[in-house]
């Protein structure tokens, strides 16, 4: 396929020997013998020997032959270029058969009938132009010439370009109103520039911070069950092992705090109530767009589990008021906010939204304008603020639930050794002895006590609660079970 790479068109009727230009903002100046003036330009430039020209790619360019009118394709149209007609009917030429061999009739005609309906529109709806002052100098006469973009001559290929570079952004289509008509014209070509984006300008202060925050929070939980599983293997599995299952709620409010927890889970919910739009270059990439992406269904699903950190965080603060009805309730409360905000993000997902107003503000006149053609949000707070209350909803339903249904479980045993969160969390029904509470190692971790067995059946503790080093005292239990009592190494909390 012959290449294209320069056009330089000249409109029917533009046979005039000089043209003095199509920048109707600027003041005439100069003239060219042959080559059509370039058309109003963006960035105000009035320089008096500019031509216009037409950059032209080979997709383009069959483009614009599919979309014309076929008894408008035939090479004659290359009269029109003025500095290498013979390029363009070898052109022509060769993309005639092309399109024919490797388009089905049906197809074309349908893509014959669009083209037809945008054309329509072109004419009578936006009136798009070409302007250019001739000067005929035979007669001393300089004119001004508006011609439309489609004409129904065979300068419809070039028109076709025209337009394309518009849908590219390569040209754009200016109106200009005034007290005797209107006008709309078709501007030069605008050189396209690649520029990075100023690190300054991007707010990503914030997202970047919290990924910090979170990174933190899962490397120290890590460290938490690395020391926990050490736990369990030094003293052979004689552990606690419903406590575990409180790992997130005990260690996280021990190891990290609250601060950070809510900053996961608020984390969670801001995920929940933003929409996914990916930046796509569809059509060979000849244009760019966003696309909405339906988020995983296994994302969902964790984002969901994760405004449990939200939920630990509440259950703690109120456990002051809910007391023994803490364990049972907590745990409903998180399962329930996990369903329910799972059921929400499949039924009805988050969608983006988009509002075209343009509006444009004078900075500095014949210098700077700045203009906000709309919004394009993909985050939606009455999801947020939605999540947010189902969450705190969910809690009192859970309490409020409990205390119809379930009556008040004795008070834990207490010790200031143990956070709140392990005093009503941990089961401690098999483990008091003698009036004393008795703590494994591995669950000794989870509330923050770095334990180590000393001599004298005592124990070395690092209460990283308060950076204190405690000297416990050790102890040995029976623990009942569907097996036989096995005696093994404890940790006596005192009241």
């Amino acid at each position: 396929m012959p290449q294209l790479n320069l056009m330089y068109p000249r409109p029917v009727g533009w046979e005039a020997p000089y043209k003095y230009g199509g920048n109707c903002m600027c003041e005439i100046t100069g003239g060219f013998i042959s080559n059509v003036g370039q058309y109003i330009t963006l960035d105000g430039n009035c320089a008096s020997q500019s031509i216009e020209v037409l950059y032209t790619y080979t997709f383009e360019s069959l483009a614009a032959i599919l979309f014309t009118t076929p008894n408008l394709t035939s090479p004659n149209l290359c009269n029109h270029e003025l500095q290498d007609p013979a390029g363009c009917r070898r052109f022509i030429s060769a993309a005639l058969p092309f399109i024919t061999n490797n388009f089905q009739p049906t197809a074309l005609q349908a893509i014959l009938a669009s083209a037809h309906a945008i054309k329509l529109n072109v004419q009578t709806g936006i009136q798009l132009q070409f302007l250019q002052y001739l000067y005929y100098p035979e007669t001393n006469d300089l004119e001004l010439i508006q011609t439309d973009v489609f004409d129904n001559s065979n300068f419809e290929f070039f028109a076709w370009l025209y337009l394309i570079d518009w849908i590219n952004s390569y040209r754009e289509v200016v109106r200009f109103e005034g007290s005797s008509g209107t006008t709309t014209l078709i501007s030069g070509a605008i050189l396209g520039r690649r520029t990075l984006a100023n690190p300054q300008e991007i707010p990503t202060n914030v997202a970047y911070y919290t990924r910090v925050a979170l990174e933190y929070m899962t490397y120290v939980l890590i460290g938490v069950a690395g020391f926990v599983c050490i736990s369990i293997a030094t003293n052979r599995g004689h552990i606690e092992g419903w406590n575990m299952l409180a790992f997130n709620r005990v260690a996280g409010l021990v190891w990290i705090g609250r601060p950070l927890m809510m900053l996961r889970g608020i984390t969670a919910i801001s995920l929940l109530s933003t929409a996914t739009l990916n930046l796509t270059r569809p059509l060979n990439g000849i244009t760019t767009q966003f696309v909405h992406v339906q988020s995983n269904w296994l994302t969902t699903l964790l984002s969901s589990g994760e405004m449990s950190w939200f939920v630990y965080v509440v259950n703690d603060l109120f456990s002051v008021v809910t007391q023994g009805r803490t364990k049972r309730y907590a745990m409903f409360s998180s399962l329930l906010v996990w369903l329910l905000t799972t059921i929400w993000s499949f039924v009805q997902p988050v969608e983006h939204f988009v509002t075209i107003d343009r509006q444009c503000t004078v900075v500095v006149v014949d210098f700077q304008l700045e203009c906000n053609i709309g919004t394009l949000a993909i985050g939606r707070q009455d999801r947020f603020w939605g999540l947010l209350i189902l969450a705190s909803g969910c809690c009192v339903v859970a309490y409020a639930a409990d205390q119809a249904l379930f009556a008040a479980n004795p008070p834990p045993m207490q010790s200031s050794l143990l956070h709140a969160s392990a005093t009503h969390h941990f089961a401690q029904t098999n483990w008091i002895f003698d009036g004393q509470y008795h703590l494994d190692y591995a669950s000794a971790v989870l509330t923050g006590l770095v334990a180590i067995p000393f001599r004298n059946g005592r124990v070395v503790a690092l209460n990283i609660k308060t950076w204190r080093v405690v000297i416990l005292s050790g102890g040995t239990t029976k623990t009942s079970s569907k097996h036989d009592y096995s005696r093994h190494s404890t940790i006596r909390l005192d009241k």
